[in-house]
Formats: structure tokens, C-alpha cells, sequence
């Protein structure tokens, strides 16, 4: 059996309508355990929705969302074997903490905490492979969300909901007793279901968190369409210590990018993202780092290498990192063949460039029950 998944312990993820899941794998809210509308983050994160999906991720039953079984969340061992053993004394269920061992990977440190809150589910580009805003029948996540969601429309989220949940995680974090005190530290991802430069209160509320005293660091993804000069500038006035921002970028021609990335602007992406490089040199935050995202994909695959070519030139070795990655859904075999695949053809791992990043393909599916 799979080792445990510490994300239903370690990582709130809240849409821009204040319901609370586990993942932010889970786009149609199969996991979602509760409304910060209605309760408090710690009614929610203590409550009996939550406890039941921990304990059936503990026994390894992950009926209640298939895409766990393929899920690289695997990897993601935010729990120690201390608090572990805290948490189930806490619910009063130590007796299955004998039959976990060997699935909590001894780690030298605690982990922090990850909030990833949804701003907007709203998106200026409509890509390809994107299933929320692309409509796919097999997966509709605006319809399922309808489901979950009372009154739901696509929008984004009020700043007064925002400075809640970042104050009750915050405090929450500082209070919850199975949480050592090295892992009482808040890192925060604003990503989800949309793109976050669309709110347009988005640099105050990252702001906003980035002053609390238990922040720590953060993580924001963007295709940097919006990201003009006036919005780099306020950004590099922030606290971006410990943060990575992703680009997703996914092409290394105007013709691809226009293709995988409906409604974007090639030349404007790529002027937008060099500007923002720049401004990173000039500031050289302690701990910063940016990664230029590659999707591997049936539209793309074939300018793998072009787009290292080109972004190699600009990326800073140390800091700016070029990520090759799968596409993440519940289906994970063809993704993993078509990134192998193109991985070899264009012997990706013999150009022995530190600045290039790889995502492992996944490891768990045949050994996920």
C-alpha cells in the first residue's frame, strides 16, 4: 500500500466561494468538507466530514475520489510520525497507528502548513487541456460545482471572506495541537481555478497575508498575460523572500501558444515574463525562485527543446528554473507515455542543464489500494 497523502492535515484549499477541500486536485469539491461561510476554519478542519476522509486515506480507501489513487500527492509527506501519532490520540483511534508503519516516511523536519486559496475562477485565456474552463463532458467542474455550491457563479472572492480565512488559518495554525511547533508556519499558494491577476485587488491580498508574523513563504502560478509593467512593479515592492512564480507558458512558437493557450497574446507573454526577470535581478530576494512551466502535450510536444532554447538565454541558474511537466487529472497513464516519450526523442536528460526541473511521472497507480 501506498505511503499516506498528508495533504488532508497540512493543505486547506478554499474556492473563491469559501468551500473548504483537501487538494487542489479536487476541482468538482468530491473532498470538499465544509463552507467558511457557515462555520469557522477550525469547526471545519476539526469537524466529522474531515476526520472521516483523514481516517479513510489512513486505511487507504479512496472511493470517495478515484483520482486519488493515481495522484502524486503521494509524494507530498507533510505529516511526521510524531504528529501522526498526536492526531489519532487526539480522535482517540491509536489502534491503527500500528498498521501505518512504513507508510510515514521519516522526515528530518516537519513540514509547514500550505493554504491554496482560489481568488477567481474567473480566466482570461481558455487552453486546451484546461478542463475548467474548457468544457469537458466527462468532467464538468462548473457543473459539479453547481452541485456543491449554493447559488454559485463564476466570479472571484470578496477581500472581506480573503482577510477571514487567512486570520482564522493563521490563528488556527498557531493553536492546533497536533502540529509540532516547527511546522506552525503558514506558506500560502494563490492558484486554483483561475487566473489571480484577474482580481483586482490580487497584489493587496497577497500583501495582506505575506505581514502576518507566521507567514513564511508562497507561491503564486499565472500566464502572465496581465502581468504589464505596473503590476511587476507593485509586486516587487512586496515580501517575496521564499516565493516561486510559475509561468505557464506551454509553447515555444506563436502559432502553438495561440493554439494551446486560446485568447493569450505569444509576444506579450514573453515580453511580460523577460520584464518581470529583470526586476527579480534588480531585487535579488532572498529565496526567490521562478519556474517556466512546459505542459507536454499532444499540441506541444514538439517544441520541447525550442523552449528550453529560448528561455534558457533569460533564465538566471539558481533562480529560474525550467519545468517540464505532465498535465494533472485523474487519467495518468497516456500523460506519463507521451512524457517519457518525448523526454527520449529529444534526450531531455542527457543535456545535463541544471537549470531544467522534470516531474517524475507517476509511480503510485498500480499500487495505490
Amino acid at each position: 500500500m501506498r505511503q499516506i497523502c498528508g495533504l488532508p492535515w497540512k493543505n486547506p484549499t478554499i474556492t473563491k466561494d469559501g468551500v473548504v477541500t483537501v487538494c487542489c486536485a479536487d476541482c468538482n469539491l468530491r473532498l470538499a468538507v465544509g463552507d467558511i461561510r457557515e462555520r469557522t476554519f477550525k469547526q471545519i478542519w476539526e469537524g466529522p466530514e474531515i476526520t472521516q476522509l483523514r481516517l479513510a486515506h489512513l486505511m487507504g480507501d479512496f472511493s470517495l475520489n478515484p483520482k486519488c489513487r493515481c495522484c502524486r500527492g503521494a509524494n507530498y509527506s507533510y505529516m511526521t510520525q510524531e504528529e501522526m501519532a498526536l492526531y489519532l490520540k487526539i480522535i482517540g483511534r491509536q489502534d491503527i497507528l500500528p498498521s501505518l508503519q512504513g507508510r510515514i516516511p521519516s522526515l528530518e523536519e516537519p513540514q509547514h502548513i500550505l493554504l491554496q486559496i482560489e481568488t477567481n475562477d474567473t480566466c482570461n485565456l481558455v487552453c486546451d487541456f484546461c478542463d475548467f474552463h474548457n468544457k469537458n463532458p466527462v468532467n464538468d467542474i462548473l457543473a459539479a460545482r453547481k452541485k456543491v455550491v449554493k447559488d454559485f457563479s463564476m466570479g472571484r472572492m470578496d477581500i472581506g471572506v480573503y482577510k477571514r480565512i487567512v486570520d482564522e488559518v493563521a490563528g488556527y495554525i498557531e493553536s492546533c495541537p497536533f502540529f509540532s511547533n516547527s511546522s506552525k508556519k503558514l506558506n500560502m499558494m494563490w492558484v486554483w481555478g483561475g487566473e489571480p491577476f484577474l482580481h483586482p485587488d490580487f497584489v493587496s491580498m497577497l500583501d495582506y497575508a505575506m505581514e502576518k508574523p507566521i507567514y513564511h513563504g508562497g507561491e503564486i502560478d499565472t500566464n502572465a498575460v496581465l502581468l504589464g509593467k505596473n503590476v511587476v512593479d507593485r509586486l516587487m515592492e512586496l515580501n517575496l523572500n521564499s516565493f516561486t512564480i510559475t509561468f505557464s507558458i506551454d509553447a515555444a512558437s506563436k502559432q502553438t501558444y495561440e493554439k494551446v493557450r486560446k485568447g493569450g497574446k505569444y509576444d506579450q507573454m514573453v515580453q511580460n515574463i523577460i520584464y518581470f526577470l529583470k526586476r527579480a535581478d534588480e531585487k535579488n530576494f532572498l529565496g526567490f525562485r521562478t519556474m517556466l512551466q512546459f505542459i507536454i502535450t499532444p499540441l506541444n510536444h514538439h517544441e520541447v527543446k525550442d523552449f528550453i532554447a529560448f528561455w534558457d538565454k533569460y533564465a538566471r541558474e539558481g533562480r529560474d528554473y525550467l519545468f517540464l511537466r505532465i498535465l494533472h487529472n485523474g487519467d495518468c497513464e497516456p500523460e506519463n507515455k507521451l512524457y517519457l516519450d518525448t523526454l527520449e526523442k529529444h534526450e531531455i536528460r542527457q543535456l545535463k542543464n541544471p537549470k531544467i526541473r522534470l516531474m517524475e511521472p507517476n509511480l503510485f497507480r498500480q499500487n495505490a489500494t
